[in-house]
């Protein structure tokens, strides 16, 4: 996603938390090389769409895990865990 590359993933446990299906990219059920395959081939057929969600997908990801996004995210467990010291 960060490359700005279009992802297509197996749908387990917690991915949905980072994938946004058909927005930031695509999923496919487990163990199911036919849906990979229909995947596949919609990304080929549709090149314009895809980067679409690649872009999306980068954008996603700055937002979202940014090193400015992920130490307010630590500052607040921390906070959280020890109490405010100030």
């Amino acid at each position: 996603m960060a490359s700005a590359r279009l992802v297509i993933a197996s749908h387990v446990d917690g991915i949905q938390e980072i994938i946004e299906h058909q927005k930031t990219g695509l999923f496919f059920e487990v163990h199911n090389e036919e849906a990979l395959r229909e995947q596949l081939q919609w990304v080929l057929k549709n090149a314009s769409k895809a980067e679409a969600m690649a872009c999306a997908g980068r954008q996603a990801a700055e937002e979202r895990y940014s090193i400015a996004t992920m130490v307010a995210a630590y500052e607040t467990v921390y906070e959280s865990v020890l109490g405010d010291k100030d």
